[in-house]
């Protein structure tokens, strides 16, 4: 998370191919050169913009996805934008008992005190495998 001059809060989730060193020298270079991008701008479909233009020339980043979202609390906004990630799924209303679950654990790890007019923003990460 970054927070901006305006109050405004960028959330960042990224994530690269792989799981060596190289992956994860990767997702740090991402992650200093986009928190340098959010210090020039809160516009998350301008930072990935940048983003995008950057890992042309860095192999081991090309393949990463990223989701960057801006929050403005005093106008209850969020503003996102996606690369490679799919978006994310918003539950308004739990009606299974894994959602009421899930809005109670966010509730717990925001600030412990339930609410009944948010909505809960879910990012799933879809893996494909190739069977044998």
């Amino acid at each position: 998370m970054v927070e901006r001059p305006d109050d405004s809060i960028l959330i960042i989730v990224g994530d690269v191919v792989g799981h060596n060193q190289r992956a994860a020298a990767a997702m740090a270079g991402l992650r200093s050169v986009c928190r340098l991008f959010a210090a020039e701008t809160g516009d998350p479909a301008a930072i990935l913009e940048r983003l995008d233009a950057y890992v042309i020339n860095e192999p081991d980043a090309r393949f990463a996805s990223m989701w960057i979202a801006r929050f403005d609390p005093s106008a209850g906004v969020l503003t996102y934008s996606c690369a490679g990630h799919p978006p994310p799924l918003e539950v308004l209303q739990a009606e299974t008992s894994d959602q009421r679950r899930a809005v109670a654990l966010a509730d717990q790890l925001l600030d412990g005190s339930p609410r009944d007019d948010d909505a809960l923003l879910v990012l799933v990460d879809i893996r494909i495998s190739e069977s044998a």
